[in-house]
């Protein structure tokens, strides 16, 4: 099951940690999330804005965790692990429009790399609103909802793309 949190602009394929991410990322206080049964954590992105607070989420629930950055992510392929959540890919949205083909490779290519080179039990995208071609309500930025992939510009267009090849590729 693919889910939006709430208040958020993140995707994420349903973990059954709790109802959401979101939770996750800023639980209320005394809510502690259930991450029994699962051992190792990589981190794609691990150093950015949303990849530091899900490394402060683990640090905090005293979760093994190893960060993936561009400089070393050879170094994981062909490993293993519980769960490789990728919050990586190109954050901005000006230089897709100015680079298609970085946008591509920085979005779709990369998360292609990890799909196929690290083996996970769950792979956990996290990815934009952007990929809705209409953005301002809660109404159209259902999951159920028929996207107009010919609205989105490039940044949108290849982070629902990216989406779609997990769908298909992923395992888990």
């Amino acid at each position: 099951e693919w889910v939006k949190p709430n208040n958020c602009g993140l995707f994420c394929k349903h973990m059954a940690i709790n109802n959401s991410l979101e939770d996750n990322i800023h639980p209320n206080e005394g809510m502690s999330p259930n991450f029994v049964g699962w051992k190792m954590f990589f981190v794609v992105g691990g150093k950015g804005l949303t990849g530091s607070a899900i490394i402060r989420l683990l640090k905090n629930e005293e979760i093994e965790y190893q960060i993936i950055q561009r400089e070393n992510k050879k170094d994981f392929f062909g490993k293993s692990c519980d769960v490789l959540i990728y919050a990586n890919g190109n954050p901005l949205r000006y230089k897709a429009n100015e680079d298609p083909f970085f946008d591509f490779k920085a979005s779709v290519e990369s998360v292609a790399e990890y799909i196929h080179n690290i083996d996970c039990k769950l792979f956990v995208h996290i990815s934009s609103i952007i990929v809705y071609d209409k953005i301002n309500s809660k109404e159209t930025t259902k999951e159920n909802i028929t996207i107009n992939v010919e609205r989105l510009d490039n940044y949108g267009y290849h982070k629902i793309l990216a989406e779609n090849y997990v769908k298909k590729y992923s395992k888990n």
